[in-house]
């Protein structure tokens, strides 16, 4: 029998199960030591390549990794680029970049031009240690620049989310800064690659700007197209197959567009993936299927490949490890000093503002894209390549220590609660929408529950389970929800498919919008048998944070709130109810849910929460004039699954989008 490495085929399988399972492997560890995934995948590279493999056994790196065999990954590892850099596009939130313009524009390019400026000075000494002289200086001290200067985005705000300092000025400004500063970057390697590739610096400007055309024409010409394309993904069942080959055909048009320009195919995917319009969920919908194929399979690959071209072997003497610590502490403290001073000129408190910094110092996948870049054009000699893929790996795997440092526990909490912050958006809420006449009382009650349309995005989800429903229909339900909430100050976006599982995409709906509110409207009543409608209880069982039911449909004002609380220690509940009556005006009424006066006397809006045994007891019956119940969920969605039962005689509390 034959062995699997002596096909190409075989030898393409081995490899990619090799690269991912080390990948995985070391994630594991990378957890534990709360370091980001990134760093994993780029150590997996190292260690997978000459440095490590490559010196303790050398027959089996040249049986895994044959040097006339890596034809294969390099293309793969270029594929990973294109749709990389074109989810980057799709990720970047301009409407972000607009909220904090000011701010980020000048933390972004202090955070840039400093250490762009240091690395230019640095590579005067190492030009003559580590280049030759068929390298223009220009070009190289250009490049150097861009090493030092460079932020990864992706990693960045991933990092942001898991500290829980996404949604802070501190974290708006942070992320905002670095897509500047990367888009400022990636405008200037254009520049650069050209120059490298045509030999003079008018011919890259020239060809610089004729892809800045393109990609001005490509916003105007194509925007709409897909503006329109998003409105009937949203409302027309998804994203289908033909749709998807479509987008990834266009992709790869636009990569082999710059490609042949002269400039590179990444810049051609991360225009058009900035061109695609934010709205209507086309963004999210590509970015969603296209995610996990990318950074689950193809971007180890390219990560692999850097480590296979990495030799730390090359820095071979006291010089080399020295210039190796150069690079590091001088593009640190260009890229944490400079953008900590532009924060702090800019208004934040002294931590905060170093820890600005400190993100920005974070290189991760986009440093490794211009060094090898870099190393593909010949700008960069092996030696540096092996030193700046150690510095891309040391940045980022001390940008949490340092963030801890700089960052205290309470950092969080301070940012979120100082009066001198802008003001950030809330988490996305799931408004299901009842039908047209349930429609006034549902903008009603998102607008009690909210506030200002800048509180956050509000999403009017219509599932239906019948394919035949006229599209009419749906879209003039979804258009009476709209209207509603406009008229109170809100915007709505419209979400609507056919469903044969609706209380699982509602869930799944919410999950993918990271909302924590859901309102439900009552259409109809629940079989024989059942208390509650199956479709709720699917609903009610999900980890979502708050589960909103409407009951009525007649909704026209909030006057009175009766709040039915087991416990006086509900601060949750009674923070909920709060909110309700401030926007309102609403008298606030509390009373105990097991007292018979729970059901006395006239209310407008019921919130009830029942969990004193670690099960979620929706209270289904209303007092008087009572046109709707808020039931705030506590406890696991695993312990939720006890039995729902209504308090005393109770009429079911229903629930179905159809």
């Amino acid at each position: 029998m034959s062995s699997p490495l002596d096909t190409p085929a075989g030898l393409l399988l081995v490899q990619l199960a090799v690269i991912l399972g080390l990948s995985r492997l070391l994630g594991v560890f990378a957890r534990r030591l709360r370091q980001p995934l990134v760093v994993a995948e780029i150590a997996a590279g190292v260690l997978l390549g000459p440095s490590v493999l490559g010196a303790l056994a050398p027959t089996a790196a040249e049986a895994l990794f044959p040097t006339g065999a890596l034809a294969t990954l390099h293309s793969i590892s270029q594929l990973a680029l294109v749709l990389f850099m074109f989810l980057v596009g799709l990720r970047l939130d301009t409407g972000q970049l607009a909220r904090t313009a000011r701010t980020s524009l000048f933390v972004s390019q202090a955070g840039m031009i400093v250490p762009f400026a240091l690395g230019a000075c640095l590579a005067w000494w190492l030009y003559g240690e580590l280049s030759t002289p068929e390298v223009p200086f220009v070009l190289f001290a250009l490049f150097v620049g861009l090493t030092m200067s460079i932020t990864a985005l992706p990693v960045l705000a991933k990092l942001l989310g898991d500290r829980h300092l996404l949604d802070t000025r501190l974290g708006a400004v942070a992320v905002a800064s670095a897509a500047v500063d990367d888009v400022a970057a990636w405008c200037l390697l254009a520049i650069v690659v050209s120059f490298a590739r045509a030999g003079e610096l008018g011919t890259a400007v020239g060809t610089s700007a004729l892809a800045l055309a393109l990609g001005v024409a490509a916003f105007v010409a194509l925007r709409p197209a897909l503006a329109r394309l998003g409105r009937r993904i949203s409302t027309g069942g998804g994203m289908t197959e033909g749709m998807m080959a479509g987008v990834l055909v266009l992709v790869l048009c636009a990569g082999l567009l710059t490609e042949s320009l002269g400039i590179h195919a990444l810049f051609g995917s991360f225009v058009l993936g900035t061109v695609f319009p934010r709205e209507g969920g086309l963004a999210r919908a590509l970015a969603d299927r296209l995610e996990d194929l990318t950074m689950v399979l193809l971007l180890p690959v390219f990560f692999a490949y850097s480590g296979l071209r990495t030799d730390v072997a090359l820095l071979h003497d006291g010089r080399a490890w020295l210039m190796c610590g150069a690079v590091l502490v001088i593009g640190s403290i260009g890229k944490i000093g400079g953008g900590a001073l532009a924060a702090r000129l800019a208004g934040l408190p002294p931590r905060q503002a170093a820890t600005v910094g400190v993100l920005l110092n974070m290189r991760g996948a986009m440093h490794l894209v211009v060094i090898n870049m870099g190393l593909d054009l010949g700008v960069l000699s092996p030696t540096l390549f092996a030193i700046l893929v150690i510095v891309g790996l040391t940045t980022t795997a001390l940008t949490d220590p340092l963030l801890r440092w700089a960052s205290p526990s309470d950092i969080t909490l301070r940012a979120r609660a100082s009066p001198a912050t802008e003001r950030t958006a809330a988490p996305p809420a799931i408004l299901c929408v009842p039908g047209p006449t349930g429609a006034p009382a549902m903008a009603l009650l998102a607008h009690a529950l909210g506030g200002s349309d800048d509180d956050g995005a509000l999403y009017g989800l219509k599932l239906d389970r019948d394919r035949r429903t006229a599209a009419e229909e749906v879209e003039d339900e979804l258009e009476q929800l709209i209207d509603h909430a406009a008229a109170l100050g809100h915007s709505v976006r419209p979400l609507s498919f056919v469903s044969t599982d609706p209380g699982a995409d509602i869930c799944r709906t919410a999950d993918v919008k990271g909302a924590e509110l859901v309102l439900v409207g009552a259409t109809h009543v629940p079989e024989q048998g059942q208390l509650i409608d199956p479709v709720l209880l699917d609903v009610l069982r999900s980890p979502i944070e708050t589960v909103g039911v409407l009951v009525a449909r007649q909704l026209a004002e909030i006057d009175r709130v009766l709040v039915l609380h087991t416990a006086p220690e509900e601060d949750d509940l009674l923070a909920l109810a709060k909110r309700i009556a401030e926007r309102t005006g609403a008298a606030l009424r509390l009373v105990d849910a097991a007292s018979e006066l729970a059901l006395a006397g006239p209310a407008d809006l019921v919130v009830s929460a029942v969990d004193t045994e670690g099960r979620t007891r929706l209270t289904t019956t209303l007092p008087p004039k009572a046109s709707a119940l808020l039931a705030r969920m506590t406890g696991s969605p695993r312990e939720s699954r006890g039995s729902l039962q209504p308090s005393g005689d109770a009429t079911p509390c229903t629930s179905a989008p159809r």
